[in-house]
């Protein structure tokens, strides 16, 4: 999966750069929504990390550690 992943990545960078434009790439750890993080909870950083998203208008976004309901978030 991450070959592919990769390749797909590369192709898209490739389509981009033959029309001579730019292409922005953000990726992010979101790191695990898990209750013992208290105030650091992904409840509490989840509109931080929706506003770092819209800021940096992103063409193409990767993220590490996201489990379903972040991705949803």
């Amino acid at each position: 999966m991450k070959k592919i992943s990769i390749a797909l990545f590369v192709l898209i960078v490739a389509a981009f750069a033959s029309h001579a434009q730019t292409v922005k790439v953000m990726s992010y750890n979101i790191r695990l929504d898990i209750a013992v993080d208290g105030e650091n909870g992904w409840k509490f950083r989840k509109d931080f990390l929706a506003s770092q998203i819209a800021f940096y208008d992103a063409d193409v976004f990767g993220v590490q550690e996201a489990l379903p309901n972040q991705m949803s978030d």
